[in-house]
């Protein structure tokens, strides 16, 4: 046992475990990144910005198919299409290679961080090491569902984390430091909506240890990062209201009562420690249980978890005073513990009084959401077995220690050997893991059509996924968004058009006759989308 701490705890060990962090992390990227309907709203949004229409969606209508309306709606804070469009830039409008190299720079930072984190909080060299290796392998749900804004928000909440945890270790006031506080938690807030809780949280949870500890100093500094944070919050809303005419945005699924939806919570407790999707297929072919009778048990076992960890919690601040003395460590677990129930709470609100989303659920059966929960259960088990002794004397102790480290050891040497596989033979693992091979072909369908017919106007139609119109303004054709009032006149249309239709089986009979009448040839078939073209001339 010595000699394994002794390589944990070795350069070499540093060094091997940060190269299979940082290699690992890309190859998943790489592996998991792909379009889908908002990376391209992004995008487009991006696009228009960089050809001077503003933050904004292209969409065109029957009415006047030649003039563009410009939909400024902020379905995403502006951040990130701000951030993205450097990249489009420089990749020459490749959306796939510019999100993905945003993502590419944003999880490795992301390692970086935590490790810092990890040293911050006093970790030894070894458990550094460990977490520096867990960042980088660990199947994370803010990656692996490869969507444009989580990866930079939550390296920006991190970076403000860290400078927050260092501020108030230190016996000076800092006002620039707080005031960078301040900053680096607002800028979350310009990529998602979801983020001002978790700020404000943070900086409430430093007032009131300062007010616990009697520390005028502590929640002095508390009030200025939240006086900036508050200044900084109010300002962009109110700026976001004046250019937008609304002040935030959320899918109006229909308001109401559902209590219903608090049984439906992602297994954050297991899925700080393995990956929940691939635990599920096991267990469902190893003991035969369906697989919603695996993922409620998973979800039961999440129960127990948390339940145990709030207990043990308000066991250590009320009965044991444990955070009646400052150290960096116990700083991160009553601050990340405001931040987790700052998540939970907000998501609970939504799922509480919004109707489920098709095809998708609600806001508490999201696991990416509970993206910091994750990590802070990850460096609190680490902390726990490195920092403090009294769990050897213990055997339920000791257990509980064995069980979580040997799945986190299982989890890790899993993701190393398959992103090694997926690195020898990428192409044959990329391609079988297409969740959207519809997007994928029309994308590769469409890039080459406009040289083709150069003469033509070409527009594309589909009610019932709005990728398809983003993803052909964005290539430079017309997403239609009335299409079906477009297929009852083609009074609007001045020259040879050529329409492109991605329809879902169930819009196909409203669709029906005109498909007929003007003998419309199928492209394709592909998840259920049937793509049809359809040449027209006045």
């Amino acid at each position: 046992m010595k000699s394994i701490f002794e390589f944990l705890s070795s350069k070499k060990a540093t060094w091997l475990f940060a190269l299979i962090a940082v290699a690992c992390r890309i190859i998943n990227v790489l592996f998991v990144s792909e379009g889908g309907r908002d990376k391209i709203y992004l995008a487009l949004q991006s696009k228009n910005l960089l050809a001077g229409n503003g933050l904004s969606i292209s969409k065109y209508f029957a009415a006047t198919i030649e003039t563009p309306v410009y939909d400024v709606t902020p379905m995403w804070p502006p951040g990130y299409p701000i951030l993205l469009a450097p990249f489009l830039e420089i990749f020459d409008y490749d959306v796939y290679w510019a999100t993905t190299t945003l993502d590419i720079i944003s999880c490795i930072l992301f390692i970086i961080l935590v490790r810092r984190i990890a040293i911050e909080l006093e970790f030894p060299t070894a458990a550094v090491n460990i977490v520096t290796l867990i960042t980088g392998c660990f199947d994370y749900a803010f990656i692996y569902e490869s969507l444009p804004t989580d990866a930079p928000s939550f390296v920006l909440f991190l970076f403000g984390s860290l400078l927050l945890l260092r501020v108030i270790q230190n016996e000076r006031l800092q006002l620039t430091k707080l005031i960078l506080v301040g900053v680096f938690l607002f800028l979350p807030c310009t990529f998602r909506y979801s983020y001002p809780p978790l700020s404000i949280a943070a900086l409430i949870a430093v007032i009131v240890w300062g007010l616990y500890l009697n520390k005028r100093l502590i929640i002095k500094k508390g009030l200025i990062s939240l006086t900036i944070l508050s200044v900084l919050l109010i300002s962009f809303f109110i700026g976001l209201r004046s250019a937008t005419g609304k002040s935030g945005y959320i899918v109006d699924t229909g308001r109401g009562f559902f209590p219903e939806n608090f049984l439906d919570w992602a297994p954050i407790g297991p899925g700080a420690f393995l990956n929940t999707f691939f635990t599920i297929s096991q267990l469902k072919n190893i003991t035969a249980l369906s697989v919603t009778r695996a993922f409620n048990l998973l979800e039961v076992i999440s129960a127990i978890m948390l339940i145990g960890i709030l207990v043990f919690f308000f066991y250590l601040f009320f009965k044991k005073k444990f955070f009646k003395s400052i150290d960096p460590f116990k700083s991160f677990l009553l601050i990340g513990f405001f931040i987790s129930a700052a998540t939970c709470t907000s998501l609970a609100y939504l799922s509480l009084t919004y109707k489920p989303q098709p095809g998708w659920g609600n806001y508490l059966g999201e696991p990416r959401y509970f993206m910091f929960v994750t990590l802070y259960l990850q460096l609190i088990f680490i902390g726990w077995i490195f920092l403090f002794t009294s769990w050897k004397e213990s055997f339920f102790q000791k257990l509980i220690v064995v069980t979580f480290s040997l799945l986190l050891f299982i989890e890790i040497t899993h993701s190393i050997y398959f992103h090694s596989k997926v690195a020898l033979n990428f192409d044959k693992y990329r391609s079988a893991s297409y969740k959207e091979a519809d997007y994928v072909y029309f994308t590769e369908m469409m890039k080459p059509f406009g040289s083709s017919h150069p003469h033509a106007d070409v527009l594309v139609i589909s009610d019932g996924d709005e990728f398809y119109p983003l993803m052909g303004s964005f290539l430079g054709y017309k997403g239609v968004y009335d299409g079906l009032v477009l297929t009852k006149s083609f009074s609007s249309l001045k020259k040879k058009t050529i329409l492109i239709l991605a329809l879902y089986d169930p819009e196909l009979p409203a669709y029906e006759s005109f498909l007929t009448g003007q003998k419309a040839q199928l492209l394709n078939r592909v998840n259920n989308v049937n793509f049809y073209r359809v040449d027209i001339t006045p």
